[in-house]
């Protein structure tokens, strides 16, 4: 494609961009100008300070193969990430220089795996901490506790991990690396780190010493499980499960502060979520980035480095600012906040839409139905309604009617992957996230008073004792009389003066649901009593 556009298209420079070496070197010996993302970053730095400020952070002389990782420090520092040399400091103290054991090959973990001395499942962090994990295995749990044990694997990931007969070897090369590394997230140092052996040491003897027993026990599928929950390491990760993280710079000292200006500095990132490691990432607007809300994308964690390394993509805004903060919940739980496309809006109806005689087909007609709706106050999107009449034999006819979407939202179309694809509407304090655009949600699918709506209704006789008679599934066409708040509805309820047709169907509809729920307790369902937690906001600062 270079050579085709070096031959065709006159003026410009045609350049080949490429991570890849094995490409850049043929891309070369053809004659070709062929410049890493990095080098053509560099390359436009003097028209475009901040340009590659958001490139993501690659270590070209450590690949991606875990096989790589054996590779000194010495051998990778002819050409390290953004210029830099690889310097050895108090965080990489083994005796390459490694902060973490390697990972093993493909081959010997295939081997591991097929001989169940080794056993692969999702690690899970526990709550409020990136230090304790545990990998669920058929019925059992193996336990991983510690940075060196679980071996740069973050929530998530899927890993192969080995049990571990002594646990009490793992703890002391924590320990050890605790010494190492002066972090208060694992820490303070103790004493002098330079006499005692690396945690990476200690752990890589460890695990060689114990390998019979712990191999031993694994195969025979007994031994820790019997006492418990066993512990174990992890020894590779065959798959990551990174995504973008919020979270804020961790605060500069007072000696660094007058030094950052526009210069490319390392600072730490640290996740909201603290089921996660603190990240490195190195930029040139480190002032800038102080105090605010950012995304950052993980790139890298080799052996090498005692922290993942990733870049920063974009700011959300001011911490502790409340649309910021709201943001920052949306964006970690995943919840897709974009607007609705064009293809999606191509599906909705016009927004005067009424029911007509098509829409009538295969539908019972409720619309002389007295029902109404009953929700907390404010709500827009109403969608479901009830009714209750008593018929000429005594008993009553109970109806529950909810919208029907369905009518709007056909398989397959753009409106229904995209609403597949963010499963719910999310409510917060202030906010809501729909799941479908509002034309449906708040206007021709909520059932509100006074206006035709399309339903999917299921319609009991019921006795005057609540027992079911018969029942029908059905759907139909409605037209709700009033559209009322819990509050509304209650007054309804204990006003005697009240004798509506509506207030006399809520007050049978009340009757019979508490005698369903009498007859439910009766039987032994089990009831989960919890507070219910409400904000109240001030109407005008919403506050």
């Amino acid at each position: 494609v270079a050579h085709w556009y070096r031959k065709h298209v006159d003026g410009p420079e045609v350049i080949l961009l490429t991570d890849d070496r094995a490409c850049k070197a043929k891309a070369l010996a053809d004659g070709l100008r062929a410049l890493t993302a990095r080098d053509y970053v560099e390359l436009k730095r003097s028209e475009n300070p901040d340009c590659g400020e958001r490139l993501a952070f690659r270590d070209t002389d450590i690949g991606d193969d875990e096989e790589d990782e054996t590779a000194t420090p010495s051998a990778t520092t002819k050409s390290t990430p953004r210029g830099e040399k690889r310097k050895a400091n108090e965080m990489q103290r083994g005796a390459d220089g490694a902060v973490y054991p390697p990972h093993l090959k493909a081959s010997e973990v295939e081997q591991g795996l097929k001989s169940k001395k080794f056993f692969q499942g999702t690690l899970r962090m526990h709550m409020n901490t990136c230090l304790f994990a545990s990998v669920p295995f058929g019925e059992e749990e193996v336990e991983i506790q510690g940075r060196l044990a679980l071996n740069r694997a973050i929530d998530g990931d899927t890993v192969v991990v080995e049990r571990v007969s002594e646990p009490s070897e793992l703890v002391q090369a924590d320990k050890r690396l605790r010494m190492e590394v002066a972090d208060s997230e694992f820490g303070e140092g103790e004493g002098d780190a330079s006499k005692a052996p690396s945690g990476t040491q200690a752990l890589m003897e460890a695990a060689g010493g114990g390998a019979s027993s712990s191999s031993s026990t694994s195969a025979g599928g007994g031994g820790g499980a019997a006492l418990g929950k066993c512990k174990g390491r992890v020894v590779g990760i065959l798959k990551r499960s990174w995504r973008e993280y919020c979270g804020t710079l961790k605060p500069l000292p007072d000696s660094r502060k007058d030094g950052t200006g526009f210069e490319k500095a390392d600072r730490l990132f640290i996740p909201t979520d603290a089921r996660l490691p603190n990240i490195v990432i190195q930029t040139r607007h480190s002032s800038n980035l102080e105090g605010k809300r950012i995304v950052v994308v993980l790139d890298s964690w080799d052996r090498f480095s005692h922290n993942p390394r990733g870049h920063w993509t974009q700011i959300l805004g001011d911490v502790g600012d409340r649309n910021v903060e709201s943001a920052v919940i949306l964006h970690e739980h995943g919840v897709i906040t974009r607007d609705f496309g064009d293809a999606i809006l191509r599906c909705l109806p016009p927004a005067d839409w009424v029911p007509g005689p098509e829409d009538l087909v295969g539908r019972e007609d409720f619309r002389n139905l007295t029902l109404c709706s009953v929700d907390p106050p404010g709500c827009k999107d109403i969608d479901d309604a009830v009714s209750c009449e008593k018929l000429s034999n005594g008993n009553f006819r109970v109806g529950v009617h909810i919208a029907d979407v369905t009518h709007f939202v056909h398989p397959d179309t753009a409106i229904d992957k995209e609403a597949a694809e963010r499963c719910t509407t999310v409510y917060l304090v202030e906010r809501r996230t729909d799941m479908l655009p509002g034309l449906l949600t708040t206007d021709i699918c909520s059932l509100r008073g006074g206006v035709e709506r399309l339903t999917f209704s299921v319609v009991w006789e019921m006795t005057p004792q609540a027992q079911v008679v018969k029942t029908k599934f059905c759907k139909a066409i409605i037209k709700s009389q009033a559209a009322l708040s819990y509050a509304e509805a209650q007054a309804r309820i204990d006003d005697p003066s009240d004798k509506s047709k509506l207030t006399i169907g809520l007050r049978n509809l009340n009757r019979l649901a508490k005698l369903i729920r009498q007859e439910r307790m009766r039987k032994g369902a089990l009831e989960l009593a919890s507070q219910e937690v409400k904000f109240e906001l001030d109407s005008e600062t919403q506050d």
